[in-house]
């Protein structure tokens, strides 16, 4: 049977992990809205510059340019861990049902011996 130590721990990590996933998700969501921001800055500052402007001007939609990508490259990053934990989570619970499985057939062996024996 599974000891309580064991439940409490795998409970524990579950929790702690779906805590994780729904920060992670809240970033994720966070880095999105930012590179959305960041496209229509983008979109404004080709819209108003003209061509042939000046440095500042091409300097300033670098930068955005710039923070798209660091920004992408962060999102990137956040959705990889959101993967990671839900992976996480996946193997915790297939870890309960094995633990669980084993004990049930245990049990189901325990009982076929005490059937048998009260026959006899």
């Amino acid at each position: 049977m599974l000891k309580p130590d064991e439940l409490i721990k795998i409970h524990d990590e579950v929790e702690r992990c779906h805590n994780l996933l729904r920060e992670l998700t809240y970033l994720r969501d966070c880095f999105r809205n930012c590179q959305s921001i960041l496209e229509f800055l983008i979109q404004v500052e080709k819209g108003v510059v003209e061509p042939n402007g000046g440095g500042a001007d091409r300097t300033v939609c670098e930068s955005l340019h710039a923070l798209l990508s660091k920004l992408t490259t962060r999102g990137q990053w956040v959705f990889t861990h959101i993967e990671r934990t839900e992976t996480r989570l996946k193997y915790l619970f297939y870890l309960t049902d094995l633990r669980i499985s084993e004990q049930t057939s245990k049990l189901l062996e325990a009982t076929q011996r005490d059937s048998s024996s009260m026959t006899t």
